[in-house]
């Protein structure tokens, strides 16, 4: 599991806690099974401290897998490619 997979994973988690939060009467407008896109703009302005501190790590994460890649001279596709590759991986 790499930074980008535990990135992936807070922001389910911010997800989860915003659908059964504040974003309860959207989570009732969707039907199972039905794909939205969601993205972490959406979830900026959550007055839940919860989704905050969660969204905080998110962003941290963010800035440190591109620290990491600028200090290694790692491509944007380079990362892409790897999460592409290992997505399916246990």
């Amino acid at each position: 599991m790499d930074l980008t997979d535990q990135q992936n994973i807070v922001f389910t988690q911010i997800l989860n806690l915003s659908m059964f939060g504040e974003m309860q009467e959207y989570n009732q407008l969707f039907d199972v099974g039905e794909i939205v896109d969601f993205e972490i703009g959406h979830f900026e302005d959550s007055t839940d401290v919860n989704v905050q501190n969660l969204i905080r790590l998110f962003h941290t994460l963010g800035e440190t897998i591109q620290s990491l890649a600028n200090l290694n001279s790692i491509s944007q596709e380079e990362i892409d490619n790897f999460i592409e590759n290992n997505r399916n991986e246990p």
